[in-house]
């Protein structure tokens, strides 16, 4: 008499920084929950002889959702959920033999990683959902995933964004926004504040706001600290109290994936709107010699 092998019975992505009090449906997707116990004892789950941060995972039957652009969506919409230092670690296959003790290997069909260090050398400011807040997060995560089917490329650079040494979080977030608005034009600068003006519906300072934060990008990638520096400076005294960066872009991507939007389609079509309202808007000459 032979017995089969080892059963696959579900994936296992853990992600550090998240922690869930109770099970969380993601209808048609999985669920996230605490770590198993069994999980603890993973090898993997450990780091030079001390826990590892991972706080909570995401479970699934479906091996079909570990594409590298579902987890980047994933990843995407819980960290615009909350401001939060979250991380993927990775995913783990959990098999069950013959006396149905489960067991875990590495899943090795993945070429997206967030490889960094634990959270780098600061303190980690983690996500704690509250009972209460378990519906609300999960609406949240699903048009999320919903909403970026055309943005995985973008929503790869905006984790990338998070995962960057602090002082290249500004270059490396604005990646993202050109991806998002991919455009041959060599004034980069005005035509990315006039189309995020518009799209969270703010005023001219709020353009103001965001060529600034561009030109704080080129002088980084530039080198320019004593540029750099003035550049602080002026946000700091022209833009007091205004949203950082990374609050734009959480901002930016709720609202695009509420359109659905599609980079290259839409990004023609809302340049196409915005420069015809634009010529609507310029006085026409009126001709006195006649």
């Amino acid at each position: 008499m032979s017995f089969g092998g080892m059963k696959i019975s579900r994936y296992v992505i853990l992600i550090q920084g998240l922690k869930v009090n109770g099970k969380i449906e993601l209808e048609g997707f999985g669920y996230f929950d605490a770590i198993m116990e069994n999980i603890e004892e993973y090898p993997g789950f450990w780091f030079c002889g001390t826990p590892s941060h991972l706080y909570s995972a995401f479970y699934t039957e479906k091996e079909e959702i570990l594409s590298n652009g579902f987890l980047c969506r994933l990843m995407t919409a819980i960290r615009t959920y909350q401001e939060k230092d979250i991380r993927f670690d990775s995913v783990l296959v959990e098999s069950k033999g013959v006396i149905g003790e489960p067991s875990y290997t590495p899943f090795h069909g993945l070429s997206y990683r967030e490889d960094t260090a634990l959270f780098g050398t600061e303190a980690p400011c983690l996500m704690k959902l509250n009972p209460e807040d378990s519906r609300e997060f999960a609406q949240h995560v699903l048009s999320m995933i919903a909403g970026l089917s055309h943005m995985e490329i973008c929503c790869e650079y905006y984790n990338y964004s998070k995962l960057s040494p602090k002082h290249l979080q500004v270059p490396t977030s604005f990646i993202s926004v050109e991806s998002i608005f991919p455009n041959s034009s060599n004034d980069k600068q005005n035509t990315l504040a006039r189309l995020i003006v518009h799209l969270l519906d703010e005023d001219d300072d709020f353009g103001e706001l965001v060529k600034n934060y561009y030109r704080l990008r080129n002088n980084i990638v530039h080198g320019n600290k004593s540029g750099e520096r003035k550049i602080l400076e002026r946000i700091g005294r022209d833009h007091l109290n205004a949203p950082g960066l990374n609050e734009i872009l959480r901002r930016l991507f709720v609202n695009l994936a509420d359109k659905n939007w599609n980079p290259a389609k839409d990004t023609k079509t809302l340049n196409r709107k915005l420069a015809r309202k634009n010529t609507t808007r310029t006085p026409t000459r009126v001709n006195n010699n006649r």
